[in-house]
């Protein structure tokens, strides 16, 4: 590690990049007729270890709070440019301009750039990662302790781990040589079935009875079979042999060894696209075999991949090239059987990037304002036909069909790509426009269909394990999609209680979401339920556990400071949790992450982010005496909590006139002996876009991991 460095220049000057003459006040600062502010001490002596030194913070906090105040002042123009731009662009936010203040800029997360020596990755405010730095920052004004290693942050993926149709081919093989791996009939035709017997949503944007007919004409002369064709029937059969493998049932005979077969007709698959001239000239069975290559690339690797969102965008554009993104009604070139299969494919392709997009921290790129496919009809396969003059009318909600899961999908995906889309804007949104966003998530949710309603375990004894899945999978949806809604405000309601609600509706999502992590830990161990269906903890759902943890140490952070903020008067407005409720929590979370951790690095970062956290939030000596034998016992009941979710609503009281919501009953609030709130101001630097670098940051707090 590098010795540390003095800092010389004056904070002005090291954010302009100007040389410093180191006078108080420089010549820069006073041609400038700015305040000339130097930071004090060295680079990496890090914060008083002391309780008695909390005094020398508090005066360097002050430091950095005027500087804040001295630098936002000069680029008042820049700040109102950025808004009036943004106005322009997004015309469904109607009151930007009343937030152009520098003030009201201090609750943005615009997200965070994270670097090594060899690369840099960006993630927007919303993922976990970027909150997981944002914890590290809280924990250092505890005291220095183990930091997070921002390397750490950046995914390293080993050479050769990208997607086969992204690292391309050491030539091409032609149709004969790919179909020499084809399987016997009966062996292809054990893996087709065990596809098509299964519950996987992809299997809706292949109508059964077709597919049958055409593998049927296929074993009668393979060599007619077209590229695409044949690519699409390894791409089934990949699937087929994941799911015999995923739930350990007896494999077809003479198969060989099932992850080397796995990889073959991979790589089969991916040939044929590659024959198939997928790029330049899509036809009848690219859409399907695209999106077959890219679930098994999913499979393949349980954290998330940044290679499998570049393929989704090649997914996405080529789909925009054929016109997925139009619904076909409008085309009279389209029969109704086409028109139908592409509105249930272009309902996964919309999912995937939106999901995808959520998880890597990135935009998505589908622009919905450009698309007005509709929604998929709730239809069986046998209800329709490539014959069919006209669709019959959609089935009603309350029947379960294979595609009602991607109809309640679509519309909740909808609803959480509008949030997304609001929270990574780069600028502040109204507040009316967050709670107007709040009543439509909560409207979208309790839409759902009954048969996709979240009860709880015990009221679910017999309920398929594959539908039990699908709850959780939308629940989850929903409870993510408000964390992200509210987690910008949430750090305002620290010192306004007009954001309250918003603190609330974020924690108890939080807390909704670990809850549910923890019935699941329980549910997929052996005896359990899930047991045969542990795969269920896949990339996806451990993105919502990491996201949840990370808010719930974010609100451990801010309870140290939330009761001299907000006055005894607003007591009730902190999230109805008590500190070793959210301890418990967190320590239920990491018991779950550790069993995940040999598997997944992203599993493995957070839990050792939360071990940090929980030596911290409990090594002290009152809070332990106080509350050490709740959180034993607590503990002792399989690492649970006693929250109930299910009938999860926020106090309306909170909410703006006409919030219909029912009151939650939980215990009141007890004042918690804890931490000094030593870092007052530092959150409202640390998410000032565009305006302070980080340099500033290091050289009031004295990090030394970037350079002068």
């Amino acid at each position: 590690m590098e010795g540390a460095r003095a800092v010389l220049s004056c904070a002005s000057c090291r954010q302009r990049k100007l040389k410093c003459d180191r006078n108080q006040p420089c010549s820069n600062c006073l041609s400038r007729d700015a305040d000339c502010t130097y930071a004090s001490g060295r680079r990496g002596r890090g914060f008083p270890q002391s309780r008695g030194s909390n005094h020398q913070l508090e005066d360097r906090i002050r430091r950095l709070e005027q500087l804040i105040s001295t630098m936002a002042s000069q680029t008042p123009q820049q700040g109102e440019n950025n808004l009036a731009s943004n106005n322009k662009q997004d015309t469904s936010s109607d009151a930007i301009s009343s937030y152009s203040t520098p003030a009201e800029l201090l609750g943005i997360k615009p997200g965070r750039m994270m670097a090594t020596d060899n690369q840099t990755t960006y993630v927007s405010g919303t993922h976990w990662a970027a909150l997981c730095n944002e914890v590290a920052e809280l924990r250092e004004g505890f005291d220095r302790g183990v930091l997070v290693d921002h390397s750490e942050l950046v995914e390293h993926l080993p050479h050769g781990a990208g997607p086969r149709l992204l690292e391309g081919l050491h030539g091409t093989p032609d149709i004969e040589d790919i179909l020499s791996d084809v399987p016997s009939m009966g062996v292809a035709s054990r893996l087709v079935s065990r596809y098509f017997s299964s519950n996987e949503i992809s299997s809706v944007i292949l109508h059964g009875p077709t597919f049958e007919q055409e593998y049927t004409r296929f074993w009668l002369d393979p060599q007619q079979a077209s590229p695409a064709w044949v690519g699409l029937l390894f791409g089934v059969m990949t699937m087929g042999l994941f799911l015999f493998m995923r739930s350990q049932e007896d494999l077809p005979e003479d198969l060989g060894k099932p992850m080397d077969v796995l990889e073959v007709f991979h790589r089969r698959s991916t040939e044929c696209l590659i024959l198939s001239k997928y790029s330049t000239t899509p036809g009848p069975y690219t859409m399907e075999t695209l999106l077959f290559n890219a679930q098994v690339e999913f499979i393949r690797r349980r954290d998330a991949n940044l290679g499998v969102w570049v393929l989704g965008g090649i997914i996405i554009r080529i789909a925009l090239r054929m016109g997925y993104h139009r619904d076909p009604a409008h085309h009279s070139q389209l029969s109704a059987f086409q028109g139908e299969m592409r509105r249930r494919t272009w309902g996964l392709i919309f999912q995937l990037d939106t999901l995808t997009s959520c998880q890597i921290g990135l935009p998505p790129m589908i622009q919905e304002q450009q698309c007005d496919t509709q929604v998929p009809r709730n239809l069986r396969d046998e209800d329709f036909g490539p014959d069919c003059a006209k669709l019959p009318p959609s089935r009603p909600e309350t029947e379960l069909t294979p595609v009602l899961y991607v109809i309640a999908k679509a519309r909740l995906s909808s609803i959480f790509r509008t949030i997304f889309n609001h929270v990574s804007l780069g600028r502040i949104e109204a507040y009316d426009h967050i709670m107007d966003l709040d009543q439509r998530l909560e409207k979208e949710r309790k839409a759902l269909p009954p048969s996709f309603q979240m009860v709880s375990l015990r009221d679910s004894v017999i309920v398929p394990p594959h539908l039990l899945m699908r709850r959780y999978n939308l629940e989850l949806l929903g409870l993510k999609a408000r964390c992200i809604l509210h987690r910008h405000h949430m750090t305002k309601s620290c010192t306004d209680a007009k954001y309250a609600y918003s603190r609330t509706a974020c924690v108890e999502a939080a807390m909704a979401i670990l809850n549910h992590q923890a019935d699941i830990m329980k549910e997929v161990r052996e005896g359990g339920r899930l047991h045969l269906h542990r795969w269920f903890v896949n990339s996806l759902e451990l993105h919502d556990f990491l996201l949840a943890s990370m808010v719930v140490c974010l609100e451990i952070g801010f309870r140290t400071r939330a009761q001299s903020a907000l006055g005894h008067d607003n007591e009730r407005s902190i999230p109805q949790f008590s500190l070793h409720e959210l301890i418990t929590a967190l320590r239920s979370s990491r018991t779950f992450l550790d069993e995940l951790k040999s598997n997944s690095d992203d599993a493995r970062k957070v839990s050792n982010v939360l071990s940090v956290m929980l030596h911290k939030f409990t090594e002290n000596s009152a809070l332990q005496q106080d509350q050490g034998v709740a959180i034993n016992e607590a503990l002792e009941s399989n690492g649970t909590f006693n929250f109930h979710p299910y009938s999860f609503e926020l106090d309306n009281s909170l909410g703006p006139p006409g919030f219909d919501s029912a009151h939650l009953q939980p215990e009141p609030v007890q004042s918690e002996p804890g931490f000094d709130p030593t870092v007052e101001g530092v959150e409202s630097f640390l998410n000032i876009p565009g305006i302070v670098g980080w340099d500033q940051w290091d050289a009031f707090v004295q990090d030394s991991r970037t350079t002068e």
